[in-house]
């Protein structure tokens, strides 16, 4: 029996937050700024805090049991080179402190997150930012304890997603800029390096593409046996936000939907997948061009894994064709399938097959009947009918006769 698994869902992390029971604070001559203090101490209302000032941390630092602390923050202006041998003590100590450092550049402060820092602040930011810094670093520590992941010169900024298959995370380089990680659960130590090879070949495939509708791949790899990706960081927000929370014109929206096509004739030509299009992995940036994001390619090599079974169906409910839902592989057609129901959101505000749970969705998209457009909108019916027909023979058979038909249009 074929087992769909709802991509469009989050997964919780299993182990509890880590609790901040022994904080230490560092500082000059000058005690912390007062209101930084009261935010800490309101937020962490069962926290001891202990200090330590700069002339006393000068007299031997290996004599600081820096192992007895959870949280280390550093409240002097030290300048990079005072600092170095201090973060290199509490790093050679096997501590698993948090440690933010005070400074008064971004610049001063990537260069301590090279050091072994965990993050930094910068003076003149408010308290509640320190706050929410460190319930991300907290969040961090909790998700790396499970899933560990260490990057040279990548530093960990925020979970921002954890799902069934993998953690994504923003992060930044040594010199600040921004990117998405996107890193995988299954052990790869477990995989035969021909498996490994062969998956590999198909991202450097993507990474040669340079598509601008395509999101850039930076880095791939493996660390602590899982693999790894570091992607570009797109600004805008997501099709599926932009069709919740706003009013556009016609024009615009068929202006994405050419460029999605676009995007995906790319990676159809490069003899790719895509296997997840759905509006939430089409983000619009500022300039209202558009990048696919969230490419399915990991899916085969979990199934040849052992981390997902042969019947099981890795996708989003709304966005599958009916061939899929019986077992069939993932094929160009399935994704032109999924390229139907974006461009039924984009012409009509919604998806073509709403229900109020898994199964339902799944029989509409197998039997119901395709939705006919309203009247000022016929003239994309037979564009529809082509890519949302129930079998795959039936359907248009490429990207290329999708923009073949859009030009026919008025």
């Amino acid at each position: 029996m074929t087992q769909i698994l709802d991509l469009s869902t989050s997964h919780p992390l299993v182990s509890s937050q880590p609790a901040l029971t022994n904080v230490l604070l560092i500082e000059g001559n000058t005690p912390m700024r007062l209101d930084f203090e009261m935010a800490l101490r309101k937020h962490l209302p069962n926290t001891l805090f202990n200090r330590l000032f700069a002339h006393q941390y000068l007299l031997n630092l290996t004599e600081i049991p820096w192992q007895g602390y959870d949280l280390i923050i550093i409240a002097y202006p030290f300048n990079v080179t005072q600092l170095t041998p201090l973060l290199n003590a509490i790093r050679q100590s096997k501590s698993a402190a948090l440690v933010v450092v005070y400074t008064n550049t971004a610049d001063e402060g990537r260069q301590l997150l090279q050091q072994g820092a965990n993050s930094y602040q910068l003076f003149n930011e408010t308290a509640s930012s320190l706050t929410a810094k460190l319930d991300k670093l907290l969040e961090i520590k909790r998700a790396t304890q499970q899933y560990p992941i260490q990057l040279k010169h990548w530093h960990l900024q925020e979970l921002i997603h954890h799902s069934e298959n993998a953690l994504i995370y923003a992060v930044e380089d040594d010199q600040g800029k921004a990117a998405i990680l996107k890193r995988f659960k299954l052990n790869m130590a477990k995989l035969s390096p021909a498996l490994i090879d062969e998956f590999m070949q198909d991202v450097n495939t993507l990474q040669d593409l340079d598509q601008y509708g395509l999101v850039k791949i930076y880095e791939t790899g493996i660390d602590h046996n899982s693999l790894y990706f570091v992607m570009e960081y797109i600004e805008g927000q997501t099709l599926k936000y932009w069709l919740e929370h706003s009013k556009i014109s016609l024009e615009q929206r068929l202006d994405w939907f050419r460029q999605i096509t676009e995007a995906l004739k790319h990676i159809h030509n490069a003899d790719l997948l895509h296997r997840d299009l759905k509006a939430a992995n089409v983000f619009v940036r500022p300039d209202n061009s558009v990048v696919l994001l969230d490419f399915g390619m990991e899916t085969q090599l979990l199934i040849k894994a052992g981390f997902l079974r042969e019947d099981e169906i890795y996708c989003t409910p709304h966005y599958i064709s009916p061939e899929r839902i019986l077992g069939e592989n993932a094929t160009v057609s399935s994704d032109l399938y999924a390229l139907g129901v974006i461009l039924y959101e984009l012409l009509v505000g919604h998806r073509p097959f709403e229900a109020n749970s898994l199964t339902e969705i799944l029989k509409k998209h197998a039997l119901s009947p395709i939705p006919s457009l309203p009247k000022p909108l016929a003239a994309f019916q037979p564009l529809l009918a082509g890519l949302l027909a129930k079998f795959p023979e039936d359907r248009l058979q490429s990207c290329e006769e999708v923009q073949q038909l859009l030009q026919r249009l008025p």
